[in-house]
């Protein structure tokens, strides 16, 4: 079996060298699981689920991070060219992965990469082209969403200024579909404005949630411990790392062993939190978690406001809320968790 051993000492002011831990856990995790699949090329389950993952992993990084997805993008289509299974069902399941997977993500990679400066030129010279106003709007909502969750300030004004452009697509354009997608903006989960309108405000809601004092940490026991709370981390930074055992979670999880490699000896804490013990305790046990993980007695909602599964918040020393992000896998959110620690352990 495959084997891996990275013995890496960082400095707490040294980013480039947290970075690259993080780079250097993510490639371990992956060429493991590579590894499986080189091992076991007939076994569908492990490649139905290695496919969904990156599959998923690619959908959330098209438009946060182009060149990191094209990186995974890339490393698919080379594992998916170097197995060879022998079961019928296997050789179906590639063959489909490359005709429909790897075609899509590229399709998406191009409207990432196309400005809305040129889409929107174009479709003002051809306002009837409901191809092209596709690739508007999956624009719009997936590189809306992503900076929703991100930079919701800005992604404000991004929809308000896509907002003023489809109004003014409205006046060109006699395509049925285009006028019936512009007209439902308003109408809540109707549309690429809407949703996005939705997520905008939500983490609006999460930012404003800086400042505060934390609420104690309700659960209903540990999956690993030891059990802690938050009162008796106080003094400590708290890093809260809500989790799910899907694919975003494994985006996050080589930057929390790279921040508790760099900064457990400065005092940062980092406790996960899942759905259920026995969720939690495989988990931990097949990513290699060192870090307690408690198990959650409400609807991650009803914990600082996250209403997604995957969230991520960071206490300082005096039990304040300093950072709240749900989708915390997204570039940004990363950069920014990553900048605010090395900030609160030089405190």
């Amino acid at each position: 079996m495959f084997l891996l051993i990275l013995t890496v000492l960082v400095s707490a002011d040294d980013d480039q060298a947290r970075i690259s831990l993080a780079a250097k856990l993510e490639a371990a995790a992956d060429a493991q699981q590579v590894e499986r699949l080189l091992n076991a090329p007939d076994d569908v389950p492990l490649l139905r689920e290695y496919i969904r993952n990156v599959t998923q992993e690619l959908r959330l990084l098209e438009f946060d991070d182009p060149v990191r997805a094209e990186t995974q993008l890339t490393a698919l289509e080379r594992v998916l060219n170097r197995l060879m299974p022998g079961s019928a069902d296997a050789q179906q399941l590639i063959g489909r992965a490359k005709e429909t997977n790897l075609r899509s993500s590229r399709e998406r990679f191009a409207i990432a990469k196309t400005s809305y400066t040129e889409l929107e030129a174009k479709l003002l010279a051809a306002p009837v082209d409901y191809a092209l106003f596709q690739k508007w709007t999956t624009k719009l909502s997936s590189e809306g969403i992503a900076l929703a969750f991100t930079r919701p300030d800005e992604a404000q004004k991004t929809l308000t200024r896509a907002l003023a452009f489809a109004k003014r697509l409205d006046k060109l354009t006699h395509h049925e579909q285009v006028k019936l997608v512009i007209a439902a903006a308003s109408e809540e989960y109707t549309s690429p404005f809407s949703m996005t309108q939705k997520l905008i405000d939500d983490n609006q809601k999460l930012s404003a949630m800086v400042g505060k004092d934390a609420d104690p940490l309700d659960v209903t026991g540990w999956a690993v411990g030891p059990a802690t709370t938050l009162a008796e981390l106080r003094g400590k930074v708290v890093l809260i790392s809500f989790m799910s055992p899907i694919a975003p979670s494994r985006l996050t999880l080589p930057h929390l062993k790279a921040w508790e490699a760099t900064h457990a000896g400065s005092g940062l804490r980092i406790v996960g939190v899942m759905s259920t013990e026995q969720t939690g305790s495989t988990f931990a046990t097949q990513h290699e978690l060192k870090f307690p993980i408690a198990v959650r007695k409400r609807q991650p909602a009803e914990y600082f406001g996250l209403a997604d599964k995957d969230g991520l918040v960071v206490i300082d020393q005096g039990g304040k809320i300093r950072l709240v992000r749900a989708s915390p896998y997204l570039r940004r959110n990363l950069e920014d968790t990553d900048k605010l620690l090395s900030e609160l352990m030089r405190e």
